[in-house]
């Protein structure tokens, strides 16, 4: 049984784990990161790779198989290959502003003063 893991730098967010099992009788294949399973392959006895996409970038993984043992390479395709972007734009969710909480603040105090003026001394 082979189990392999890489850490990849993500620019943007933690790191990923990208995690590989390979069974020895049984010659299944999983490829995952984190709890996201990104492929997974039936009795592979022979050599085979995988490409998968964590963020932005697609990867390849490639099972060799040389002189009776098997050998793992996770590889970064970024040579000349675009990746298409997605349909969906993303936008920045700003946070809200100081003003915006003051003036929240403000419009309680005011509901309550009101109220204990209207039930209490009216």
């Amino acid at each position: 049984m082979a189990q392999i893991f890489w850490n990849i730098p993500n620019e943007s967010g933690p790191d990923y784990e990208v995690g590989l099992y390979h069974g020895e009788k049984s010659g299944h294949v999983i490829v995952y990161s984190g709890t996201a399973i990104l492929r997974i392959a039936f009795s592979v006895t022979a050599s085979a790779s995988y490409s998968f996409l964590l963020g932005d970038s697609l990867y390849l993984i490639k099972l060799t198989f040389d002189a009776e043992e098997w050998k793992y390479f996770l590889e970064s395709v970024e040579n000349g290959l675009q990746i298409p972007q997605s349909n969906l734009t993303r936008k920045e969710q700003p946070f809200p502003s100081d003003a915006i909480k003051i003036t929240l603040i403000i419009f309680i105090v005011v509901l309550l003063l009101a109220g204990y003026f209207y039930f209490v001394i009216g």
